[in-house]
């Protein structure tokens, strides 16, 4: 068994072959291996930050929906519904009708106070009168 053990060179230079050494096929180089280990901090960095931020932003979409008056596991069906309710809503009801408008006579007494105040002169009085009473009825 010795005979065996010793035939291989692993690590140590060949007798056969001067200044030549083989280095041993199990482990990696010292340096290669930081250099993994840093880059597996790195993503499992990384990964914490991503997660980290997600729960934040959770959080704070969870305090404003509630703030809204939003249920925030069922926000997008009552934003649907609220929606689906503004478009299919009945319109408003017509502005309410205008007054009347006023009769011949209304408005010929109209004409006779404002002259009587002395709002209008009599023939501003004269020429209203006959517009109106030259006005189609409506």
């Amino acid at each position: 068994m010795y005979a065996l053990l010793s035939s291989v060179n692993v690590g140590v230079t060949n007798p056969g072959l001067p200044d030549q050494s083989f280095p041993d096929p199990g482990f990696p180089e010292p340096s290669a291996a930081g250099g993994f280990g840093t880059f597996m901090a790195l993503i499992v960095v990384v990964f914490i930050g991503v997660v980290v931020f997600t729960i934040i932003s959770a959080a704070r979409n969870y305090a404003v929906m509630k703030r809204g008056g939003l249920d925030p596991m069922t926000a997008e069906s009552q934003l649907a519904v609220d929606l689906h309710q503004k478009l299919n809503a009945t319109p408003p009801p017509a502005a309410p009708p205008t007054a009347p408008a006023k009769s011949l006579e209304e408005r010929l007494a109209e004409l006779d106070d404002l002259a009587a105040r002395g709002v209008i002169s009599q023939q501003e009085r004269t020429e209203a009168r006959a517009k109106l009473l030259s006005a189609p009825s409506s």
